[in-house]
C-alpha cells in the first residue's frame, strides 16, 4: 500500500521526561483525525492518567479513491472500515 497518512497525536505533560502508553483511537464511518479528537473529548482523563492518543484518519479521501459508481454511497470518499482478515479473499 502507498499514500499519505493523517492523523492528530495528544500526549499528556508527563511524557516531556517520561515513556507513555499510546491507545489509538479509530474514529467511526467518514470521520477525520479532527473530528474525532473533537467528538471523543478524551483529552482530559489521558491526561489524568498520563496516556497518548493518537487519532488517525481512518479513511481513504481524494478523487482517485473507489466509490460507489451509483452513488448511493459515498464508499470512497471516507469511509472507513475495520477487517480482521488475514488474506485477500
Amino acid at each position: 500500500m502507498a499514500g499519505d497518512t493523517v492523523f492528530s497525536v495528544f500526549l499528556p505533560d508527563y511524557a516531556a521526561s517520561n515513556p507513555v502508553p499510546v491507545v489509538i483511537y479509530l474514529s467511526g464511518l467518514t470521520c477525520t483525525d479532527e473530528n474525532a479528537v473533537t467528538k471523543a473529548g478524551a483529552q482530559r482523563v489521558a491526561s489524568e492518567l498520563g496516556l497518548a492518543l493518537v487519532f488517525p484518519d481512518t479513511s481513504p479521501r481524494g478523487d482517485g479513491v473507489a466509490d460507489d459508481a451509483e452513488g448511493a454511497y459515498d464508499l470512497g470518499l471516507g469511509a472507513g472500515f475495520y477487517v480482521n482478515a488475514t488474506q485477500s479473499p
